[in-house]
């Protein structure tokens, strides 16, 4: 696990997957292992591609005017971007 940079936990709504990261979190917390977790909705989660509302209201533009690829290359380039620290 020390080696570990990212854990991903995805399943159905409702499944328990808030739960299981708050306490996967916890658990590594009291055995001394730094980690971050990130709410989906929090702010300043490392992957949306929106900072403020007119960012946000940008995105929604880009994806009613069917920018769809233009908007999940932002997205993929966030990813990339937290994935390389």
């Amino acid at each position: 696990m020390n080696r570990t940079k990212l854990i991903l936990i995805e399943s159905l709504p409702g499944s328990g997957k808030s739960t299981t990261a708050h306490h996967l979190s916890r658990h590594l917390t009291n055995t001394g292992i730094p980690n971050k977790w990130w709410y989906e909705e929090e702010k300043g989660h490392p992957v949306y591609i929106y900072k403020d509302h007119q960012s946000a209201q940008n995105i929604i533009k880009e994806l009613s005017e069917g920018q769809y690829i233009e908007v999940i290359e932002k997205a993929l380039d966030q990813w990339r971007d937290f994935a390389s620290y």
